[in-house]
């Protein structure tokens, strides 16, 4: 059966980065589900408010199937969009990757992103976002959430390769960023810059 390798976690969290490397290490097809989407104009609408795509579901699901069809490698899918692209039983694990709020908040930051997107995903990751839309979806076996925060790209990769080819035991919902005095500094920042 054809391997189907789930990355996701809010922007800035490292997947396409992650996904890359892995593309390499297990010889495998990957996906980047955002740029497959604007390149290929698979949304609906572009909403201008929170400078976002809208995203048709059924097109990218169309697409998705017909880059797959007739290989035997592992494809990654990259991209938090992923999620509702693939049915359940068509995905093999989903690799939640998760980034401390004040890490992710510099990197949305050195990618120029304006206050608002920067507000709204830092908020998204503190409150499991990501994480809790997986849970609504997939069994939790196939559930896996990685740490990204102060490790190297290689290191996140070899954890990745480890609980999929080596069967290493992974679980999820031990992240908890509300209980870290940083995570409360940044939300007031982030409040009182808002207001």
């Amino acid at each position: 059966m054809q391997r189907v390798i789930l990355i996701t976690g809010v922007p800035g969290v490292g997947k396409t980065t992650i996904s890359s490397l892995l593309k390499e290490k297990l010889n495998a097809i990957h996906i980047d589900i955002s740029s497959l989407v604007k390149e290929e104009k698979l949304y609906e609408t572009k909403d201008e408010e929170r400078q976002s795509l809208i995203i048709d579901v059924k097109k990218l699901r169309r697409r998705i199937l017909d880059i797959m069809k007739n290989k035997s490698c592992t494809i990654i899918l990259d991209g938090h969009s992923g999620v509702n692209a693939l049915k359940t039983d068509e995905v093999s694990n989903v690799f939640v990757l998760r980034r401390a709020p004040w890490e992710l908040q510099k990197v949305l930051l050195e990618r120029g992103w304006s206050f608002s997107k920067i507000k709204e995903n830092v908020e998204a990751e503190i409150i499991d976002v990501s994480l809790a839309e997986v849970i609504e979806i997939y069994e939790a076996s196939k559930i896996c959430e990685i740490n990204t925060s102060g490790k190297s790209i290689e290191t996140i990769t070899e954890r990745i390769i480890e609980i999929i080819i080596h069967k290493k035991n992974c679980s999820f919902g031990n992240i908890d960023w509300i209980s870290y005095k940083e995570t409360q500094k940044l939300v007031e920042v982030l409040n009182v810059r808002s207001s």
